[in-house]
């Protein structure tokens, strides 16, 4: 099954895709607002998501971390990436402690910003 959706909330986001995996749905692809989803036995994973380290690539370090933990990484493109895990593992939490979390929102802001700047200055081309 295929979805349309635009989020602009990453907790929504995510409560969004817990709640399809609540109801039986595994998503196995996800790239600019289309979501693919599979049958899984309800519950099964958990979601959560990331900026990417590396514009729009994850480091191998990184990837590397998510491994250890029994993270699998969803394909997708843009600045996001989407992980899961088996609910099993328990929950997931990429981010854990305060500040890491600021951080995380700090960079999502960074790339806002610089996302916004660039649409500008396409603008005062294009005019």
């Amino acid at each position: 099954m295929k979805k349309f959706k635009l989020c602009f909330d990453k907790n929504r986001e995510m409560d969004w895709l817990n709640e399809m995996a609540r109801q039986g749905w595994n998503l196995t692809k996800f790239g600019y607002g289309l979501y693919t989803f599979e049958p899984c036995t309800p519950g099964e994973y958990v979601y959560n998501c990331d900026l990417k380290d590396r514009a729009f690539s994850i480091s191998p370090d990184y990837l590397s971390i998510l491994e250890s933990q029994n993270i699998q990484v969803i394909p997708s493109g843009g600045f996001w990436f989407l992980v899961r895990r088996k609910a099993s593992d328990g929950p997931l939490q990429l981010y854990t402690d305060t500040e890491s979390r600021l951080e995380q929102y700090r960079k999502i802001r960074r790339m806002f910003r610089a996302t916004a700047i660039a649409e500008l200055m396409i603008l005062m081309f294009l005019t």
